[in-house]
């Protein structure tokens, strides 16, 4: 089968193809279409790169139509771009880097690549956190929001001979670029203790942030059925987010929180409504976004419905819910995270069983009686009560719904999505260790035989091997490269390249950092201090809640401009 024809199985709505630049660009997403095509990192990606002049830009998938090998609107294989643009949001999609890398006939190390193929480039969430374990295999990472460099780096490339050669000049002019080939880890007895730069390079590199978010914010431009969100055009709400859960990446590594106003993205909404009637409204914490019930009633009043990310309990009003449940949401989705009040106080997710208990019965008053939960289990300081507790608040919940779900004669259902806690890089539990597997696995029992007999309840519980790797992709350095590249070479089989390799993943995965120990990513510079992250490892140590962001700004961590 084609590429094209693979294409047109998934009749797009907002699609263009540009052939007539002089420079193209194929924007690579080393995951499904599905998921890419409900991303919107890699859709904002590929409309930048669409709208610099000069230039124009496909998209290609791994696995995917064409096998990966070749671009999705025309077919032709990637070798024939001058630029390999790679979305990665997620660190377990490291290793299909290298299978995008071999399906375009590339070799996998960038030292091996000749200056005339494609420059490939990397950036997303994932590679903003830490790089290092893809570092051999890339020429460039873009770290922080593409908005604040990707222009400036288009400018670069294209106005440049040789562009593999000038990398570590260009890293010195365009804000967040990081040239991997200009460092050198040093070690002392097998641990990390310092890089040593191999040219004129910056020695620590920010992660550059859109400082003032205004519309036109991010937002769909393609809308696909074959997307994870079928038919549902996209648009954020804002970034970052003010809560500081101490395990979350865009509490911290995303600082400052930056919410918009709803009633100044309802023109842009409305805009969008063009594309899909069903929008999709994204955002970390969707209710701390200034009149958001606005933002609903107005796409409702315009003929369209909304769906929302989670929803942080404590912020639902009956407005709010009211405006949800006659915009179309038929499940509202919460993220308690822990059971117990004092572990969610250790994580500083700031929620008490009261707000959990009225946000349900808010929600079924205005007939929204499915409900999607999150929690995680292995988190810092966790006990197997904070695990019992979770089985007896979800009964307890449950209650509420059968409750209204008899006053309405339907029945409400709830549906928990159970993750193995990984400790994140730029955030407080950077230094924790993540629970052994056994530890992990038992706990998941305990969850699964406490509500087996509970009615109208079903659980999803991570893959406890694929969460040890997240965190090995996580916290790795770039020894970590070398076990990439075996699992490449043995198709997958991650328990071999572990033998096989000279590294034992419990070095990363399981074992607690000290305060003073260099981590990988400590040459990045997100704008929050490491005696900030620290401190707030403390707090979490002692059950103390620290307040959220304040709406404008502080001093309290660094990341707000003086």
């Amino acid at each position: 089968m084609t590429a094209k024809s693979s294409w047109e199985r998934f009749p797009e709505r907002g699609a263009v193809s540009r052939a007539d630049s002089q420079f193209r660009a194929v924007v690579c997403f080393p995951n499904r279409y599905r998921l890419a095509m409900s991303n919107l990192g890699f859709l904002s990606v590929h409309r930048l790169l669409n709208a610099q002049p000069g230039w124009s830009a496909e998209r290609a998938f791994w696995p995917g139509p064409g096998g990966g090998a070749r671009a999705l609107e025309s077919g032709r294989p990637l070798q024939d771009f001058h630029l390999l643009a790679v979305s990665i949001s997620f660190e377990n999609d490291y290793p299909n880097l290298l299978s995008l890398l071999t399906a375009a006939g590339l070799p996998l190390e960038s030292a091996e690549r000749r200056a005339d193929w494609p420059l490939v480039l990397v950036g997303g969430p994932a590679v903003s956190l830490n790089p290092e374990p893809i570092a051999p295999f890339v020429d460039a990472c873009l770290l922080g929001e593409a908005e604040t460099n990707l222009p400036s780096f288009l400018d670069w490339l294209a106005e440049t001979d040789g562009p593999k050669e000038k990398l570590f000049e260009a890293a010195r002019q365009i804000p967040g670029l990081y040239a991997p080939a200009g460092y050198e880890e040093v070690y002392d007895a097998g641990r990390l203790t310092g890089r040593r730069l191999r040219a004129d390079v910056p020695a620590r590199i920010a992660v550059p942030r859109v400082r003032d978010l205004a519309p036109p914010l991010a937002a769909s431009h393609i809308v696909s059925p074959g997307a994870e969100f079928a038919d549902a055009a996209l648009i954020e709400l804002g970034r970052g987010c003010a809560h500081g859960c101490r395990f979350c990446v865009v509490g911290f590594a995303m600082r400052p929180p930056r919410p918009v106003d709803g009633r100044d993205i309802i023109p842009q909404a409305k805009q969008l409504m063009e594309l899909s009637p069903r929008l999709g409204l994204v955002a970390a914490a969707a209710t701390d976004t200034p009149h958001l019930g606005e933002l609903i009633s107005a796409v409702e009043a315009g003929g369209g419905e909304c769906t929302l990310s989670s929803l942080r309990a404590d912020g639902l009003t009956p407005a709010l819910v009211e405006s949800l449940g006659r915009a179309g949401q038929k499940t509202v989705t919460l993220a308690p995270e822990a059971g117990s009040e004092r572990l969610r106080r250790i994580i500083n997710k700031g929620l008490t069983d009261e707000d959990l208990y009225r946000a349900v019965e808010l929600c079924a008053a205005a007939d929204i009686l499915h409900l999607r939960l999150y929690f995680m289990i292995g988190l810092p300081f966790e006990t197997d009560e904070d695990v019992k507790a979770i089985v007896d608040l979800v009964k307890r919940l449950r209650h509420r719904v059968i409750r209204a779900s008899r006053a309405r004669r339907r029945l409400g259902r709830i549906t928990l999505s159970v993750s193995c806690f990984v400790p994140k890089p730029q955030t407080p539990f950077q230094w924790a260790a993540m629970a052994e597997a056994g530890d992990l696995k038992r706990r998941a029992r305990l969850l699964q035989r406490g509500l087996a007999a509970v009615g109208g309840v079903e659980v999803h519980l991570d893959v406890v091997k694929w969460a040890r790797l997240q965190a090995l992709l996580s916290r790795g350095d770039r020894r970590v490269a070398e076990t990439i590249r075996l699992a490449h070479r043995m198709a997958g089989n991650w328990p071999q390249a572990f033998k096989a390799g000279p590294l034992n993943p419990d070095y990363f995965i399981t074992r607690p950092r000290d305060q003073g120990e260099v981590l990988p990513w400590d040459f990045l510079d997100t704008g929050v201090s490491r005696d900030h992250l620290w401190s707030e490892f403390e707090r979490a140590a002692a059950a103390k809640i620290t307040p959220p962001c304040p709406p404008r700004g502080c001093d309290r961590c660094g990341a707000c401009p003086p």
